[in-house]
């Protein structure tokens, strides 16, 4: 399976790995938006900065890939 077919079936397929694409977007989801509201009552540390740099990356490599599965980009 090639790169954009396994893309658009993970992001928009409607078959079983559309249906995990959706479970892991909505753990990955909930858990960043878990993760946002706890770390606002815990004092500035570096693990902090190490996470919400990891988050940064898995929100890139998801844009990425909605972007690689997508044939009108714009």
């Amino acid at each position: 399976m090639k790169l954009k077919e396994f893309c658009a079936e993970f992001f928009y397929g409607s078959g079983e790995l559309g249906a995990r694409g959706r479970y892991v977007e909505l753990v990955v989801d909930t858990a960043i938006i878990l993760y946002f509201v706890g770390a606002t009552f815990v004092p500035f540390n570096d693990w902090i900065m190490i996470i919400d740099m990891v988050i940064g990356v898995i929100l890139i490599i998801e844009i990425a890939g909605r972007l690689i599965a997508d044939s009108d980009r714009v």
